[in-house]
């Protein structure tokens, strides 16, 4: 995400709920950014503006890292966007 300018940014997810769907967070270099966020469902349902936190990207914050809790029931991410909208 080097590519991206710095500043203060709102953070979005555009993601698929399902029967198999894993927890995920989301971390910035070794900083917990957000909390755990199910996406099991007893359906299929897509969540297109998923509010995650606020970050803020410079030149040693320029990377996102998911962190997947999974069991052999529940292990897929379905991503559809990440969207970042500049505060």
């Amino acid at each position: 995400m080097k590519e991206i300018p710095h500043g203060k940014y709102k953070l979005y997810l555009d993601v698929d709920k399902n029967p198999e769907g894993c927890d995920v967070s989301l971390w910035q270099r070794q900083t917990k950014i957000s909390e755990p966020i199910s996406l099991f469902g007893p359906g299929k349902e897509r969540l297109e503006n998923l509010y995650v936190c606020d970050i803020e990207m410079s030149d040693f914050k320029n990377t996102l890292t998911f962190r997947f809790k999974t069991t052999p029931e529940r292990n897929i991410f379905s991503l559809n966007r990440l969207i970042l909208v500049r505060d």
